[in-house]
């Protein structure tokens, strides 16, 4: 399978703000406009919060990572993460891919 290619376009999918009217809020009353204000905030939510967000039968990280955000490859990664460490880890991982 072929990585993608870390181009400027790349980095910019990931870091860009979303509209405000598809920002995701958070359980805690945190507003999102992309990945890298997701992983700040994961590492900042209570466990009763990410719950909230995150059980067996869902997860609306990675609904609106795939949705919004454009990002197959992190939703697919996401898709059965369901505790905060794992997902914390699993966003990290993913920005560090682009240097971030």
């Amino acid at each position: 399978m072929l990585r993608p290619k870390k181009t400027k376009l790349n980095i910019k999918r990931i870091l860009k703000n979303v509209p405000e009217a598809k920002i995701f809020w958070t359980a805690d009353g945190k507003k999102l406009y992309n990945v890298r204000d997701l992983l700040g905030a994961l590492k900042n939510m209570e466990e009763m919060d990410f719950r909230m967000h995150v059980t067996t039968t869902k997860n609306d990280f990675k609904e609106w990572i795939k949705l919004v955000i454009g990002d197959k490859k992190l939703a697919r990664t996401l898709r059965w993460t369901t505790t905060l460490e794992t997902t914390i880890e699993k966003v990290k991982e993913h920005l560090d891919q682009y240097y971030i």
